[in-house]
Parts: C-alpha cells; sequence; structure tokens
C-alpha cells in the first residue's frame, strides 16, 4: 500500500466517522428533547388526573344541592300552574280558561 492509498484510506475513514458522529449527536438531542416533552406532557395529565378526581362533592353535599334543585323546581312549576289558571290560554285546549281563572266567555 503506497501512500496516496493509505491517505484516500484515512479520508474515507475521517468522512465516515464525522457522518456516524454528526448523526449519533442529531439523535441524542431528538432525544432529550423527546424525555423533556414527556416530562412536560406526565405533569400535565397528573394535574388534569387531579383536578377531575379533585372536584367530586361528597354525598351530603350533593344531595343538598339536589334538594335545593327540587324545591326551585317546585316553586317554578307552582308559578306556572298559577299563570295558567289566571289566564285564558289553556294547555288542553279548553274555551272557558282553565277552570279557576277568568274565563273567556264572559
Amino acid at each position: 500500500m503506497n501512500n496516496l492509498d493509505q491517505e484516500i484510506l484515512n479520508y474515507a475513514i475521517s468522512a465516515f466517522g464525522f457522518i456516524a458522529g454528526f448523526l449519533i449527536h442529531t439523535l441524542w438531542g431528538a432525544v432529550k428533547d423527546l424525555r423533556k416533552s414527556h416530562e412536560v406532557l406526565v405533569s400535565e395529565v397528573n394535574e388534569v388526573k387531579v383536578l377531575v378526581a379533585g372536584n367530586y362533592p361528597t354525598r351530603t353535599e350533593f344531595d343538598a344541592k339536589i334538594t335545593a334543585f327540587f324545591a326551585k323546581m317546585d316553586i317554578l312549576d307552582t308559578n306556572i300552574t298559577e299563570l295558567h289558571k289566571r289566564s285564558n290560554l289553556c294547555p288542553l285546549g279548553k274555551k272557558g280558561g282553565c277552570g279557576n281563572g277568568r274565563s273567556s266567555d264572559g
């Protein structure tokens, strides 16, 4: 092997080493970025899990809210019924009012 062949071999090995080093460096940077994004994603998922699991009402709080809700619904139902009784509008289409209110006949 003469000097020129040895020099070409050295250049080829150097070029191969440069390319391999560049690829390894690029892959290592991508792995570091993925690790960082994975840590951020895990922390966000944990926050969502705590947010969802931590905000459920207790049984007594739920019962109190439902009782208050149905009490308000009963008041609305009573008010609507009273409005129908006082008006000439009847849900069944009766012509004399709905019973206790004014009638449209006279």
